[in-house]
């Protein structure tokens, strides 16, 4: 699900290329057959991507997978999770024809919270109580998180949207200065979303200022849109 809304969110906010056919999601590389079929191609751009959860095995193995898929789309022989070495003679060209140097994606959504919408996506229908939250983008890689919301902790509660959002920037803002692979982010997530209540029930005298944006939000529940992409 989380794959789907983040690809979602990809294609909207590169609408032209997506619509002209030049952005692909989990196919493999022209020439490489099923061997690596990277989250993102942008053949307009060049550019490779990667979609994981903010789990420590993937700080290291996300940007691994990206720079395998580079080396691939760029001719250069390349040992992906111990397969045989492999390579595309002449590597895979851009949309029009000509070769190119593939290089990481440097989109970055932000902390971007997103729904589940089963009208568009309808295996996605027994997933409707979670909430994914992007996060930032490390050499190509796009982190995400998610949780689940209960009776308590509704999203169109405009004191929790509000302070999710302050919560997890401040999280992706230790995720980008420090280095990951130092720190236990599993326990801090759960941490931090242990918190979230108590700081929305803090945040009342902030909701007013944000009204506005709480009020496209509702607006876009409403109409159904794909997924909702709302931040600060």
């Amino acid at each position: 699900m989380a794959h789907r809304l983040i690809s979602d969110l990809y294609a909207m906010q590169h609408s032209s290329e997506y619509l002209a056919g030049f952005i692909t999601f989990s196919k493999g590389i022209p020439g490489a057959g099923t061997y690596i079929l990277p989250d993102i191609m942008n053949y307009y751009l060049s550019e490779i991507g990667e979609i994981k959860p903010a789990k420590e095995k993937w700080f290291t193995k996300g940007p691994y997978q990206v720079n395998c898929a580079i080396n691939i789309a760029n001719g250069i022989s390349t040992v992906y999770n111990g397969k045989p070495p492999m390579c595309i003679p002449g590597g895979v060209n851009n949309y029009e024809g000509n070769f190119v140097t593939w290089k990481a994606m440097n989109w970055d959504p932000g902390v971007k919270i997103l729904l589940p919408n089963p009208a568009l996506h309808p295996e996605d229908a027994k997933y409707s109580n979670y909430v994914v939250v992007t996060l930032f983008t490390k050499q190509g890689t796009h982190f995400y998180t998610y949780f689940k919301q209960n009776d308590r902790e509704k999203i169109d509660d405009p004191r929790w949207y509000l302070m999710i959002i302050q919560k997890y920037d401040d999280y992706r803002n230790d995720l980008i200065n420090n280095q990951p692979e130092i720190y236990n982010y599993n326990e801090y997530l759960e941490e931090i979303k242990r918190k979230l209540l108590g700081a929305a029930l803090q945040g009342t005298t902030i909701v007013g200022a944000a009204i506005g944006v709480y009020s496209l939000v509702s607006i876009a529940l409403r109409v159904g849109v794909g997924c909702l992409s709302v931040g600060f």
